[in-house]
């Protein structure tokens, strides 16, 4: 301002003179700054500090350090560093003014640097935590960090903390200068604590367990710190590292607990755990028999339930099955029973039925009775076949295929029954002689015979009978006299107005004919004489009719027989002369189809009382008292065995093998089984060497069977007596056991025994039989949870049985049953028929034929008999071929030849379609097969594996195609160069609907205490599709059995009479299920028992 006042002084001072610049000489130049000498700034100050001169001389600036600081063409500086920078103002001269320059100072010093961080003071954390704390400055210092105790704490370049331990550590931030700021620092104090510690079980830890049950613990920590364990009460349940074993029941506390460190503090969590009983559970199926159907109103209340008593409601059924049911004339079973009050008096069913098939009813309750009716679709009114016996079996076979009603009627009494219908052979010859309307006699009339004379006086003398003692009002005597028969009249006769038919029961008695109506009313009043015990005999009065009757009415159900072609060797042999020492449980003395050929030899070499069930020790007494405590759930396996050998040739059940051979029974299994040395005196007794009875028999047995042994149970001794027994010339046969095994077996796998393993009716191996380098040859042995040959009976060996009734009463019965022990008697029975037409063979003999394959069949894989494989030994015994070649052991010239074939007639049921036919020469003399053929066109014969003279295996199939259900029969023709012509007759059945499962109706499964044979647990539940699954859960360590039945009459009795039953593993027999585990696949069949083996039941023991 001095200078511009100075300027504007000398303008006025130039004036006053009257003078101008240009006048005179120019004037100097006053140049200066808005703001003159050291200015004091901050590096990065902006600031405008203008050069003001006189004139119009142009103003320029200058720095004297660009690099400090830079100045514009107005003036304005900018600081770029500390230090001291001089900035020059230069002005032009003008017209009037000089040029000239200024100056001033600027002294520039960096900025104070302002540091802090994103959160000051005092911080307070848990050791294990990290987190950022940035320091915040100004400019573009770098920052670092530090810790002030390493150990406490860490912090990474970006300020990261990191706490390591509890306790308080500085965290300091420092900025170096930068050419705006100086350098700085900063600090924030951490107050870091440990942490709570968290421990927690974890989820998934059983709080309940068992006795004995082991189970890992596991618990987590915060920090994943190590977890120890401990229990309150270490005889509850204890604690080794992390594994608990409960040892006691009890409620026991366990703890986790985790030490403090230098992030946690100490912490700990319990839990309870209740320790109980240890218990286990045990699940499984139980499967109904292939093809069985259940009556869908039976007694049971729970059973399902779809009424059958009217044709509207007719029960459909599917052929071929057996069918079991429940009818009552009158009131029956349990309270709370579906027909506690009115009878069930009529099953009604409507099935597609093929000419040739048979229907069998059995009844369960002998006391009961119950009639058979077939009608046709048409005709619900008239029966067109009836069966009405006052026994409890009843059949009718059908004529012609159709569709057909059949009537179970309910005449008296209440009973189970079965139903079985789907065969195509003749009925069993005791369901021929039967009460039928459709028999040709007069209506009316009866012949009788009675216990006592007959007076018709009305006080008759002493010893004798009035007439209505021994008759009904409806009766009268005709003719007849005391001691001959009587003939007997029907009021109706003489009254015709009159019928004694319940309508209700039976519709027949409304029929429009009246001689059907007649006969059916007949027969009724000759069932209401037959049951008057003073009656000796009562018949029907026949008009001369000859009744067809076989010997033997089971022989069609033995299949087993002509898998071995035994019918074609009993013309040459019935073992006569023979005895055979069967060697088990003993025998029924009494079985009516056995008593012919038992000796009175027999011996009891149970030598422990308790083992032995009959009250004593060794005796002569080879009676079968049973095996079991209870006799109902005795096997009674060496009748079985014994029927298969030689039952007699009569008109009961089947027949032997060897059925005029002798049977020597000799007990030497009881309760538990029977014992080496006991066995081994048995065997020595049968040779006729000496033994512990201090007896012998009168004569020897020459053939030994013994359906019986034991894995792995080698004994020198026992070697030694076979030894002996055979240095004596007895053949020695045994089975080679049930387990699926090739382990050894004895006494089968003793040398000098022949082991014998056991095929079905399709002649492969049995799903039981064991088989390896031990066994010698095959035999039927059966599977009775199969149909193969589908003749509605299971496929098992059928033979001689006992029946026991609730009070321990045996009776004579038969069944099929199944194992090795069923196919060891049919070779000991082929000895016997060799033994009876050569008496000199020998042991060795036997041996060398079985070697040689002369009297065994060839089996896939057809190897040839010679050629011994682990499946059959060497081969299929023959009774054919094996008496053929007794009949030439001692002859010259070589046995003719002629066509042999592994079966003498082939069927084709359901399903089937194809078969394995085996063709060779039976004789020794050359054979040239030239020709296979069949006479029907459905029918197709090819060689399948056959040599140079076409001996060998052909295959068998039926085309089905479109055909209609029915029976078809043809005849497979087999031709040769030298032997006659050979048939085999072919039967094929098509029926409406084959059945692959089956239905027992409502069952029970229960589950007993194998020592004390009560009750533990059970299951009731109808079938799904042919099936019970079960599973019983909480049951105790122990030893048990289970059993399936059903209880159809509701009679608080299950596995009835005529009701499904079977033990786990097999029907016939439980064995004893240990329980240390949980057990799955528990599985087991039920079937029914029937003395004609529609029920067949199963003997697992070897």
């Amino acid at each position: 301002m001095k200078i511009l006042k100075l300027v504007i002084a000398y303008s006025m001072f130039l004036a006053l003179l009257g003078c101008s610049p240009s006048d005179a000489e120019k004037a100097a130049q006053n140049l200066g700054f808005e703001t003159n000498g050291i200015l004091n700034k901050f590096v990065g100050d902006q600031f405008t500090n203008p050069a003001i001169g006189l004139g119009t001389g142009v103003i320029t600036y200058t720095s004297s350090d660009l690099t400090s600081a830079t100045v514009s063409s107005a003036g304005t500086v900018t600081i770029l560093k500390a230090g001291q920078t001089t900035i020059t103002a230069t002005i032009t001269e003008s017209e009037k003014y000089k040029s000239a320059t200024a100056t001033y100072t600027i002294d520039a010093v960096k900025n104070d640097q302002t540091l802090s961080f994103e959160t000051n003071g005092i911080l307070n954390k848990f050791v294990g935590d990290q987190f950022t704390n940035p320091a915040i400055g100004l400019g573009t210092g770098v920052i670092t960090y530090t810790s002030s105790d390493l150990t406490s704490a860490t912090v990474s370049s970006a300020g990261t903390v990191t706490i390591l331990k509890a306790g308080q550590t500085t965290i300091t931030a420092t900025i170096t200068e930068s050419e705006k700021y100086k350098g700085a620092t900063a600090t924030y104090t951490i107050d870091a604590v440990k942490n709570d510690q968290i421990v927690t079980f974890d989820s998934g830890i059983a709080t309940e367990l068992m006795v004995g049950d082991s189970i890992q613990l596991s618990a987590t920590s915060l920090g994943r710190l190590p977890v120890t364990f401990s229990s309150a009460d270490p005889s509850i349940a204890i604690v080794n590292s992390a594994t608990l074993t409960a040892n006691s029941t009890g409620t026991v506390t366990i703890t986790a607990e985790v030490a403090e460190n230098n992030a946690f503090l100490a912490g700990k969590a319990s839990i309870d755990i209740l320790v109980v009983e240890k218990t286990y559970t045990l699940s499984g199926t139980v499967y109904a028999t292939p093809g069985s159907q259940v009556d869908s109103d039976v007694n049971h209340p729970l059973a399902d339930y779809i009424s059958n008593d009217a044709f509207a409601d007719a029960q459909i059924i599917y052929i071929p099955t057996v069918l079991n049911g429940f009818a009552s004339a009158v009131g029956f079973g349990d309270p709370g029973a579906r027909f506690e009050s009115s009878g069930d008096l009529k099953d009604i069913y409507a099935a597609p039925l093929i000419a040739g098939q048979t229907i069998i009813l059995k009844i369960s309750d002998t006391t009961a009775d119950l009639d058979l009716y077939l009608y046709s679709e048409n005709d619900t009114v008239n029966p067109i076949k009836t069966s009405l016996n006052a026994t409890d079996v009843d059949s009718i076979t059908i004529d012609s295929t159709g569709n057909y009603y059949i009537s179970v009627v309910a005449v008296n009494g209440a009973t189970n029954y079965s139903l079985s219908i789907g065969n195509i052979v003749a009925p069993p010859a005791a369901l021929l002689y039967k009460l039928t309307a459709e028999s040709d006699f007069v209506p009316f009339e009866i012949i009788a015979e009675f216990n006592k004379p007959i007076s018709s006086e009305p006080v008759p003398a002493l010893g004798a009978l009035s007439t209505t003692e021994v008759l009904p009002a409806e009766l009268t005597i005709v003719s007849g006299a005391n001691g001959r028969p009587f003939k007997i009249a029907l009021q109706k006769k003489l009254n015709p107005t009159g019928s004694i038919i319940n309508s209700a029961i039976h519709p027949s008695a409304t029929s429009k004919n009246s001689e059907l109506a007649d006969k059916i009313e007949t027969i009724l009043l000759l069932k209401k004489v037959m049951a008057n015990e003073n009656v000796k005999s009562a018949s029907l009065n026949y008009v001369s009719q000859p009744m067809a009757v076989s010997d033997n009415p089971n022989y069609v159900q033995q299949w087993h027989y002509q898998n071995i072609s035994t019918p074609l060797a009993w013309s040459s042999s019935d073992g006569s002369g023979v005895v055979v020492a069967v060697i088990d449980t003993g025998v029924f003395m009494n079985h009516s189809d056995l008593q012919c050929n038992l000796t009175n030899t027999g011996y009891d070499f149970i030598s422990d009382i308790n083992r032995a069930n009959d009250g004593d020790g060794i005796d002569n007494n080879p009676d079968d008292s049973g095996d079991d405590l209870d006799p109902t759930a005795s096997s009674y396996h060496g009748t079985h065995v014994a029927g298969t050998i030689a039952a007699c040739n009569n008109s009961e059940g089947g027949l032997g093998v060897a059925y005029n051979a002798s049977i020597m029974p000799i007990r030497v299994l009881g309760i538990g089984g029977g014992t080496d040395y006991d066995v081994i005196q048995a065997i020595r007794y049968a040779a006729g060497l000496s033994n512990d009875s201090g007896a012998v028999p009168a004569k020897k047995a020459d053939i030994i069977n013994m359906s019986l042994g034991s894995l792995n149970s080698y004994n020198a001794t026992f070697q030694q007596a076979i030894i002996d027994v055979r240095n004596v010339g007895v053949i020695i046969i045994a089975s080679a056991g049930n387990d699926t095994t090739d382990e050894f077996s004895y006494p089968a796998s003793y040398d000098g025994v022949v082991s014998v393993s056991a095929t079905r009716q399709d002649n492969t191996l049995s799903y039981y039989s064991n088989f390896g380098s031990a066994i010698d040859v095959a035999a039927p042995g059966g599977d009775v949870t199969k149909d193969q040959n589908l003749d509605s009976y299971p496929d098992g060996v059928f033979s001689t049985f006992v029946s026991v009734n609730d009070s321990g009463t045996r009776t004579s019965t038969f069944a099929p049953l199944q194992g090795t022990s069923m196919a060891s008697p049919h070779v000991a029975a082929v000895a016997a028929l060799m033994k009876s037409v050569a008496p000199n063979m020998t042991p060795l003999d036997f041996d060398n034929a079985l070697i040689g394959g002369k009297i065994t069949s060839d089996l896939p894989p057809l190897n040839g008999p010679q050629v011994r494989d682990s499946s059959f030994g060497y081969g299929l015994i023959d009774a054919k071929m094996a008496v053929d070649y007794a009949l030439l052991i001692n002859a010259i010239d070589p046995l003719p030849s002629f066509i042999a074939t592994s079966t003498p007639e082939m069927a084709f049921l359901n399903i089937q379609t194809k078969k394995a036919l085996n063709i060779r020469n039976g004789g020794e003399e050359s054979l040239y097969v030239t020709e296979v053929s069949t006479d029907k066109s459905w029918l197709l014969v090819t060689p399948s594996s056959v040599d140079a003279n076409n001996l060998g295996s052909y295959d068998v199939e039926v085309d089905r195609g479109t055909m209609a259900p029915g029976v078809y029969t043809a005849n497979i023709l087999v031709q040769s160069d030298t032997a006659p012509d050979f048939s085999i007759p072919v039967k094929m059945i098509i029926n409406s609907v084959p059945l692959n499962i089956g239905n027992n109706g409502f069952n029970n499964i229960y589950l007993y205490d194998a020592i004390t044979n009560e009750w533990v647990d059970g299951i009731s539940l109808n079938a799904v599709n042919g099936t019970y699954g079960f599973s019983m859960t909480g049951v105790h360590f122990g030893s048990y059995t289970l059993k399936a039945g059903s209880n159809m009459d509701y009679n608080n009795f299950y596995c009835g009479l005529g009701e499904s039953c079977g033990w786990y593993p097999s029907l016939m027999k439980a064995d004893i299920i240990l329980l240390d585990k949980d057990l799955s696949e528990l599985n087991f069949y039920t079937s029914y028992d029937d003395e004609y083996g529609v029920f067949g039941t199963a003997a697992q023991r070897p």
